[in-house]
């Protein structure tokens, strides 16, 4: 068992973003109240702790794990409730977080775990509705923004159900001008037996930083047939085409712009027989995952995973390809670890699959 030390976790709870522009109605409308804070916050008493108090509970470290890099130290593998876990970490220690956190989908999910055949369950059901929801999902996102470092990022994994809400606590929590991307992942299995509305095929992913400047590696898709046969010629330099006697060389495929088509990640789409499902219903495919990592670190950054997603266990975490050091926290009794950004782009296939 190990504890944080009495400066993580009386660290001093940060201030909200100074937006009053953003939140105030005209004078011609007389005093008509407008919420500027997020749902949930209490100014007397900061950091969501009238409603979640601090609570020093020790983590328990269940494993050490390794993804095919021997020669950097294993990574920890923590079980414990996600919003204590990010209370003990210290302020401005992580470069990237990414979170996929219950949809607001009211629905409870099964399924049949291990050798055997176990029953669990989760349930995305919300006490108080969405004004509960968004409550208990605000508390967490002002933690990962404390513990983000100044040019870090985060992005938020969502759908209809409350993205439209989530978004607008966001931009109170971090800041409307700190908002980058609503990233569109559009993907084509199943949902197309509807009669009453169009089929629902996307997710959004909301992406913001810290502050500016924050971290961002411009990244690219795969070059197309018309790429290859536009830059034709070849020598040591690469692939290139000749111009008024000039040399264009192809730097790559078409730079990846916020909506990400399964064209772009077709041979990692989850379908039934995909090699990457473990069972949950809600798991995403590694790609999606991997992607955020290209374009939001570098080698040697901090990433932090906070839930672990639908999928939960050890596959879906090393499936998200994240860099991290850090212990990596778990809410509602899901397990997950963390991995290096050096195993991850010096070895990308071993560890991926070494916790399958």
């Amino acid at each position: 068992m190990t504890t944080a030390s009495d400066d993580e976790t009386t660290a001093d709870p940060i201030g909200l973003p100074e937006q009053e522009q953003r939140f105030r109605a005209p004078v011609r409308f007389g005093n008509i109240p407008v919420e500027s804070a997020p749902k949930g916050w209490d100014p007397k008493n900061p950091g969501f702790r009238n409603l979640y108090p601090v609570i020093n509970l020790p983590t328990q470290i269940v494993d050490r794990v390794s993804f095919g890099a021997p020669d950097l130290e294993p990574n920890r593998l923590i079980w414990g409730d996600n919003l204590h876990v990010m209370r003990q970490l210290p302020s401005e220690s992580v470069d990237l977080i990414y979170i996929d956190p219950p949809f607001f989908s009211n629905r409870t999910y099964n399924v049949i775990w291990g050798d055997q055949n176990e029953e669990r369950s989760f349930s995305d059901i919300w006490e108080g509705g969405l004004d509960g929801y968004l409550v208990w999902l605000n508390a967490r996102l002002y933690e990962m923004k404390r513990i983000l470092k100044q040019t870090g990022s985060i992005y938020v994994h969502c759908d209809w159900h409350a993205s439209h809400y989530i978004k607008v606590e966001m931009d109170k929590i971090f800041g409307y001008e700190n908002f980058k991307n609503e990233v569109i992942w559009h993907y084509g299995l199943g949902g197309f037996n509807v009669k009453r509305w169009f089929p629902r095929k996307h997710d959004v992913l909301f992406y913001y930083a810290k502050s500016w400047p924050n971290h961002h590696n411009k990244i690219r898709g795969r070059v197309s047939k018309w790429m290859e046969a536009k830059y034709s010629l070849e020598d040591e330099q690469g692939r290139y085409f000749v111009q008024d006697g000039t040399k264009y060389y192809l730097k790559g495929g078409k730079p990846i712009d916020s909506v990400w088509d399964n064209d772009e990640l077709i041979e990692h789409t989850m379908s039934q027989t995909s090699s990457e499902r473990v069972g949950y219903p809600t798991q995403k495919p590694e790609a999606v995952i991997a992607r955020i990592v290209e374009a939001s670190s570098d080698v040697g950054d901090v990433v932090l995973d906070a839930f672990c997603g639908g999928g939960g266990g050890r596959r879906c975490s090393s499936a998200i390809g994240t860099p991290m050091d850090h212990d990596r926290s778990v809410a509602r009794g899901r397990r997950c670890h963390c991995g290096t950004v050096e195993e991850r782009r010096r070895h990308p296939r071993a560890w991926l699959r070494s916790a399958a």
